[in-house]
């Protein structure tokens, strides 16, 4: 991963968080769904995997298998 993408996430990770403290009404979906990827990516699931932990995922196989 390049430092430039590592910083990125951190700092979507960081604003997730401060948003949902702050604003607690706010809509986080899409970065929540992105965070979900970077997890069942790191822990190596497949998607098939990921169906079972998640089965309202809303990410495609497609994007799964490509990202």
């Amino acid at each position: 991963m390049t430092q430039k993408r590592h910083h990125y996430r951190v700092n979507m990770f960081k604003q997730t968080i401060t948003i949902t403290l702050f604003y607690p009404q706010a809509d986080t979906s899409a970065w929540e769904t992105e965070i979900d990827f970077l997890v069942y990516k790191l822990y190596g699931l497949s998607y098939d995997e990921v169906l079972v932990v998640d089965p309202g995922t809303g990410i495609t196989r497609e994007e799964y298998e490509r990202g």
